[in-house]
């Protein structure tokens, strides 16, 4: 029996006394706005009985969208809170338009004596960009920014049940934030890219398991929920 998933839709009470708390809650900073997102929707999922995080979200203006395994739940009534189940039906064939912002990395193999052996990972963006000349003509960066991120998006649809129909970057930018919430104390640097497109269903059960799970990397962070938009 395949276990239901909840959409949620999530946003900071403004009414007294919570209105006070709200400019601390909701930095400015990226960075910090994604280290406190991160820490305050855990409070949703207060009854877990270990740390494995079940949810994925995305951050939108003020208004955070939570997947999860669990229905969500606010005993502190510190959130509006909306959430309905999401069946996700899917067949093979169906059309899809989607929303993705996500962390796509790819790891860049060094040299090691007679053998190649795995370096660090690497966004697919820095990477598809090292070597460009810095006077490079605004077009042809575009252009090798939406060939890497379609490239690596199409692999990710070859795994996960789905091909790529169309695909159109809304914003791909780099941001840092603290690791203070893994208990490490540095900051990390991510490729971030804001996707949209259309697939199309080629194996429901793996396309499923990918949305429930993620796509790419630093998903705790705010990255990596995939969204329909609607049938095509």
């Amino acid at each position: 029996m395949t276990h239901p998933l909840w959409l949620s839709q999530v946003s900071l009470r403004r009414d007294q006394p919570s209105q006070a708390f709200v400019p601390l809650l909701q930095p400015r900073d990226d960075s910090e706005r994604s280290d406190t997102w991160h820490k305050l929707l855990w409070g949703l999922f207060h009854e877990a009985r270990d740390d494995r995080r079940d949810f994925l979200w995305r951050l939108e203006d003020d208004v955070a969208w939570v997947l999860s395994h669990r229905e969500p739940r606010d005993p502190h009534g510190l959130f509006h809170l909306r959430t309905k189940p999401l069946p996700l039906s899917l067949a093979a064939g169906d059309r899809w338009g989607f929303k993705l912002r996500v962390n796509p990395t790819a790891s860049v193999r060094e040299e090691g004596g007679l053998l190649k052996k795995r370096g660090k990972r690497l966004g697919v963006v820095s990477k598809a960009l090292r070597g460009l000349p810095r006077d490079a003509a605004p077009e042809e960066k575009d252009r090798l920014v939406h060939a890497a991120l379609r490239d690596w998006l199409s692999r990710k649809g070859e795994q996960h049940g789905f091909a790529l129909l169309d695909l159109q970057v809304e914003q791909e930018r780099h941001t840092s934030l603290s690791r203070a919430c893994a208990g490490k104390g540095q900051q990390i640097r991510l490729d971030v890219a804001d996707l949209v497109g259309v697939l199309e269903v080629t194996d429901p059960g793996k396309l499923r398991e990918a949305i429930a799970s993620g796509l790419g990397r630093a998903r705790a962070f705010g990255h990596g929920l995939m969204l329909f938009t609607g049938r095509v």
